[in-house]
């Protein structure tokens, strides 16, 4: 952009366009030419007719005739564009100039007012084009003068002699004339340029203003109480989306109108108390914009005269749409973070946290209202296999089921926690009765129990219920969960479903968490031994192999199996302690092979450790690794392991068998078998259960014993009796075609060594023919041990 160079200033300088500019106020001098030659057309008619009716010589009336054609010209010219404005304004300068100059000469002569003339020309000159070109038309006027006074430009004769003074003072007052224009000009310029530096700070700071609204979202407003004019910003007009008008045009009453009704109403209210009261206000508004909410604060001022009156009233309105909305975020992230807080993400239930709370509040509610509460602590049994094997995903669908099966035996009032894993609780706030509780109790496990459908997977999981009451068992929420812990762990530990508290469990449970720390190491110590249950051919009271038990030896004190094999299996370190006694049946196989002796050993493989996904590679390098003969080997499983994922219990044990281990059901009738299943999987032996065979033949349990017998015998599986201990079982077995039996009325479980020798005393070597076996009359074999011992 150009620029002027402020002459007071060298280093300063304006922008030469722009409204309101020092160049804009010059140029349009030249816009101004039109009304001088109207005016000094009228003026050369005026001056005609005086010359005509003073009757002067026909020169000055001709002089101011031409003048007068010539102003006509350029009026014409000017209306018409024919020329550029600054050729009009020297033309009409220079006609103007001549003509004056010789008319003041013939009125010299009498007595006309010739400074008069060069003043007006002056001032004429100045005011089109500025000091430097009235200084210019000066000269030329002068040199006019002086050329027309002396030939060879003689024009007419000048007969007085006051001539020359008359020009001197003509030519002083001119010099005077121009001084004072030129101070004007000067003053002018500074004045432009002060007002155009202030009128520059005002739009920069108008703009630094509009940004910083911008910025802020915070438009201003001011309305001015006398002539109702309303000042708005373009922020405000932005915010509130008014339509773009001119100021004159803004009224308070387009801004109120802006806004719903009931927030117009409150604006508007607002507004009368503080034009009356002369207090200022906050409101927050709101309205519609495109079908979306948008929020704005108003904040309004009074401006006082004064007399302290309100003349006007001023304010700002802020955007808070975007504070509105990243508030509501973050109320729904509050929301969501206090949910996670205290509910289980995966089942929706309030989690151990809110659990703590609202047993601690029952608590103290049971102490005013005198209510029974019963605290369920509830754990599943079989959900880790179930993450090991399946994965996690389907263990939370295990979990996200389980939670809807108790939700859906328990009242309203009731509160069903997840404390994390598989261990659920149920608050029962209004139990009545223990019996109730108790029911509600039966009730969540039996649906439990039902069996999950989960992507074409069949599957079952068991639970274990501890129950403990406010205000019986204790009135404190801590003791009341820690009693209701403990009486789950009774439960778990000895198979049964619901489990009250009682004083002694805590006792018991302590013990078991002693033998569980000394178990932890017992491994690493070699306290572990095993013993083998030999077993017999039913008919011919043959050997056919020995059942490999884990014993432990604490600190001189035999602990039973019942004890500790649990205790292995809820600490994860059943796989560990199965390996081992895998081990140790395959070392010992691979001693009675090398001496000739054709028998085989079983091995209890635990649920968790059939589950393991490197259970197949571990037998296989074992078998290996004593190059043991794989039917040598026994592998007994329970049902509940073939319930659970049929899918991948099938592809191991057909993976098992094709390396040529036996396989066989152990505890055969105590769980939920499908027949289909026994059917289509490849499994070599049946083992009834020791409970359906001691009672018999006193009671029902022989019938189930013969069921299982005639099932197979169907399926074409040997069938293999535990826990025989009178000569009345055996008969019954033998009439029923049942194959094999253990127990002790053949034997107790014996060390390698014994087991040596009746391998040698029944002739159970490669080559030679079996020998019968004689029992006594007590149902033991001379060299077997006491017969008071347990089997297992």
């Amino acid at each position: 952009m150009p620029t002027l160079k402020n002459q007071f200033d060298p280093r300063a300088t304006i922008p030469l366009s722009g409204e309101g500019s020092f160049v804009t106020v010059t140029n349009d001098r030249l816009g101004r030419i039109r009304p001088y030659l109207v005016g000094f057309a009228l003026f050369w008619t005026l001056c005609g007719i005086y010359f005509l009716a003073n009757g002067l010589t026909w020169y000055p009336t001709a002089v101011c005739a031409i003048a007068l054609l010539v102003n006509v010209g350029l009026i014409f010219c000017h209306d018409q564009k024919r020329f550029h404005k600054e050729w009009l304004v020297n033309a009409f300068l220079s006609s103007t100039c001549l003509s004056m100059t010789a008319v003041a000469m013939v009125m010299g002569i009498r007595e006309s007012p010739v400074q008069f003339h060069f003043c007006l020309l002056s001032l004429v000159a100045a005011q089109l084009l500025g000091i430097r070109a009235a200084a210019r038309w000066f000269l030329l006027s002068v040199l006019a003068i002086y050329f027309s006074l002396y030939p060879p430009f003689e024009i007419a004769r000048v007969s007085n002699g006051k001539t020359f003074d008359t020009l001197l003072n003509s030519l002083a007052l001119s010099a005077v004339v121009l001084w004072i224009c030129d101070q004007s000009e000067k003053f002018l310029v500074r004045r432009t340029v002060y007002l155009h530096k202030l009128t520059e700070s005002l739009k920069e700071k108008t703009r630094l203003l509009g940004l910083a609204e911008e910025t802020a979202e915070v438009g201003h407003w001011r309305c001015d109480l006398a002539t109702n004019h309303t000042e708005f910003s373009n922020e405000l007009k932005r915010i509130c989306s008014l339509e773009a008008g001119t100021d004159a045009d803004n009224r308070i009453e387009d801004l109120i109108s802006r806004f719903g009704e009931s927030c117009a109403d409150e604006l508007q209210l607002a507004l009368v108390q503080a034009a009356s009261e002369g207090q200022s206000f906050t409101v927050d508004l709101w309205f519609l914009e495109q079908g979306q909410m948008r929020y704005v604060t108003c904040r309004g001022f009074c401006e006082l005269a004064p007399d302290q009156s309100v003349v006007a009233i001023f304010g700002v309105i802020r955007d808070e749409t975007k504070l509105k909305e990243a508030t509501q975020r973050l109320s729904k992230k509050a929301d969501e973070l206090n949910r996670l807080a205290s509910f289980d993400p995966l089942t929706g239930l309030s989690n151990r946290l809110q659990f703590r709370r609202n047993l601690s509040n029952a608590v103290t509610a049971t102490k005013s209202q005198q209510e029974l509460i019963a605290l369920l602590v509830l754990d599943m049994d079989g959900f880790k296999e179930i993450n090991d094997t399946l994965g996690h995903p389907v263990g939370d669908l295990v979990l996200q089921e389980a939670a809807n099966r108790i939700e859906e035996h328990v009242y309203p009032g009731d509160i069903v926690s997840r404390l994390g894993g598989d261990e659920f609780t149920v608050i029962l706030r209004d139990a009545q009765s223990i019996k109730r509780a108790t029911h509600i109790a039966n009730e969540i496990v039996n649906a439990i129990k039902e069996p999950m459908h989960f992507n074409e997977t069949k599957m079952q999981v068991g639970a274990s219920i501890g129950v403990a009451f406010c205000p019986t068992d204790s009135t404190t929420a801590d003791e009341l969960f820690t009693f209701a812990d403990t009486a789950m762990y009774d439960a778990k530990f000895n198979g049964k479903d619901v489990s009250l508290y009682k004083a002694s469990m805590t006792d018991e449970l302590v013990r078991r968490k002693r033998i569980e720390s000394k178990l932890a190491n017992a491994l690493d110590r070699n306290e572990f031994s095993v013993v083998y249950q030999p077993q017999w051919n039913v008919r011919n009271k043959q050997i056919i192999g020995f059942e490999a038990l884990m014993r432990w030896n604490r600190d001189g004190t035999v602990v039973s199996p019942a004890e500790f094999i649990p205790l292995l299996e809820s600490s994860g370190k059943i796989i560990e302690a199965g390996q081992w006694i895998l081990d140790q049946a395959c070392q010992q196989a691979q001693i009675w092979q090398q001496l000739g002796y054709e028998t085989r050993v079983a091995v209890n493989i635990s649920p968790i450790q059939f589950r393991d996904p490197g259970f197949y590679d571990r037998v296989l390098a074992t078998l290996s690794k004593y190059s043991v003969a794989p039917n040598r080997i026994d592998l007994e499983i329970t049902e509940g392991v073939i319930i659970n994922d049929v899918a991948r219990t099938s592809k191991t044990l057909m993976k098992l068998k094709a390396l040529g281990c036996l396989i066989s059901v152990d505890d055969f009738g105590t769980g939920y078998s499908s027949l289909a299943y026994l059917r289509d999987f490849p499994i070599d032996q049946l083992k009834i259960d020791r409970a359906f065979i001691k009672d018999f033949p006193n009671h029902d349990d022989g019938t189930i014993a013969s069921s299982i017998i005639v099932l197979g015998l169907s399926l074409d599986m040997e069938v293999l009796a535990e826990g025989v201990e009178t000569e009345e079982q055996l008969e019954f077995l033998k009439n029923h075609d049942c194959h094999n039996f253990q127990g002790n009325l053949a034997s107790l479980p014996v060390d390698a060594d014994t087991c040596l020798q009746l391998l040698q005393e029944n002739g159970i070597v490669a080559g030679r023919v079996p020998l019968n076996l004689d029992f006594k009359d007590d149902g033991v074999l001379v060299f077997g041990q006491s017969k008071n011992l347990t089997s297992h």
